[in-house]
């Protein structure tokens, strides 16, 4: 399906349904450096619109531009060098399908969750902020964001208190049970760190402990949960003092290692002492596990095992979600469609201008000919553009749509 002829919409990228940590590792795009590689993007020959959605599960490249397979070079040679059997691509209604699937949290660890709908705004905001993006770009991104609240509006998708924050917790009460003999120390007071903290606090945590680099965003963050606070610096004595510690902080290497707790002497409790790493990069090092024989470590890949067992019962509602999913990218693509045919449909009633004013020519003007001949052109050029807009939509219907796409699904694409 052709739907804009002088344009192609290419997403190239990788999560955790395609790659492990490490691969993902590699191809994160930190937020200090996003700005930096929009406008590298966007200024490589042949890209117009550029958007990076780069969350620690995912790092997908939007590209529109002329030529689609320049495209998809482009996004493989600067964003995922070395990085080939990961990968996935999608090019026109499948890239549009698969946002629109993103934003409904159907790609998300935890089947149909919320976090990814704001980081979805947060990159076209970042996107916009940087200049890298165009009207299509811009409506694409938007229609993403009305579908995902219309999922999770009129299906059950996203019903219950599930997320990667709660799936951590989950894990803790696996270990300890109770929690209300248990401390937890939460490196990181970003949104992250917040929501794992009101999880513990909902759940009747013993004692809960916020560091962060910056003092202030901790006593924000502790201040709301009734939490202790720490320096970022008094890190190793402070994991000595607590049963659990939840790393979620941006870092470019580890800053918990097995030396770090070597060298502090760091005593071994009665129970394990459990870590929890939903970073990315990692922020702390897999040789923890090493330490003493008795450390528990668990990243983002250990926690999908937890989020497995919630999916299911969100399972039955996929139906409704691919019927939403189909018809709001049919309306995407007719808009779309609609919009490549804009300048034939100026030409059009520019043409009926001139025929109306050589008819009048030819018959001598008159207040009452001249009314009646323009309303009669208004009348044929509105049924002209209904009769391209039936097009247009019939070009694009949801059967259109799933042919294109192949009977693709959710569960068929990453």
């Amino acid at each position: 399906m052709t739907v804009v002829p002088d344009s192609a919409l290419v997403l190239v990228g990788v999560s955790h349904e395609s790659a492990g940590l490490d691969v993902r590792q590699r191809c994160a795009v930190e937020k200090t450096g996003l700005e930096t590689a929009l406008r590298e993007l966007r200024d490589r020959s042949g890209v117009d619109e550029v958007c990076i959605v780069s969350t620690c599960n995912r790092t997908e490249v939007l590209l529109i531009g002329p030529d689609a397979s320049v495209l998809e070079a482009t996004a493989r040679e600067t964003r995922f060098s070395g990085v080939d059997s990961e990968i996935y691509v999608h090019h026109g209604a499948a890239a549009v399908f698969h946002l629109f699937g993103v934003c409904s949290g159907l790609h998300s660890m935890v089947l149909g969750e919320s976090e990814i709908q704001a980081q979805v705004k947060e990159a076209l905001g970042a996107a916009q902020a940087a200049g890298t993006t165009g009207p299509w770009m811009e409506s694409l991104f938007q229609h993403a964001l009305k579908t995902g609240k219309r999922v999770r509006t009129e299906t059950a998708i996203s019903s219950g208190n599930v997320s990667v924050a709660s799936a951590a917790v989950d894990l803790i009460a696996r270990v300890h049970g109770r929690f209300d003999r248990v401390s937890a120390l939460i490196v990181g007071a970003g949104e992250t760190g917040v929501r794992v903290g009101t999880h513990l606090r909902a759940r009747g945590i013993g004692r809960l402990t916020f560091t962060n680099r910056t003092l202030a965003r901790a006593e924000a963050a502790a201040r709301d949960l009734g939490a202790e606070v720490v320096p970022f610096d008094a890190l190793a004595p402070e994991i000595d003092r607590h049963d659990v510690v939840v790393a979620c902080v941006e870092v470019e290497r580890p800053v918990i290692d097995k030396a770090l707790l070597d060298g502090a002497r760091v005593r071994r409790g009665d129970v394990p002492k459990v870590f929890i790493d939903v970073s990315v990069p990692r922020a702390v090092a897999v040789d923890v596990r090493d330490w003493k024989g008795d450390g528990m470590l668990f990243d983002l890949d250990a926690l999908d095992a937890v989020v497995a067992r919630n999916r299911d019962a969100r399972k039955a509602e996929l139906g409704k979600v691919d019927a939403i999913l189909l018809e709001e990218t049919r309306k995407h693509l007719g808009v779309r469609a609609y919009a490549a045919m804009a300048p034939a449909l100026t030409t059009l009633g520019d043409r009926f201008e001139e025929i109306r004013l050589e008819w009048l020519a030819k018959r001598g003007a008159g207040t009452d000919i001249d009314a009646a001949s323009r309303d009669l052109a208004n009348r044929l050029l509105a049924v002209a553009l209904a009769s391209v807009k039936e097009g247009a939509r019939l070009m694009t219907s949801v059967e259109a749509v799933r042919k294109t796409l192949r009977g693709q699904s959710w569960k068929e694409t990453p």
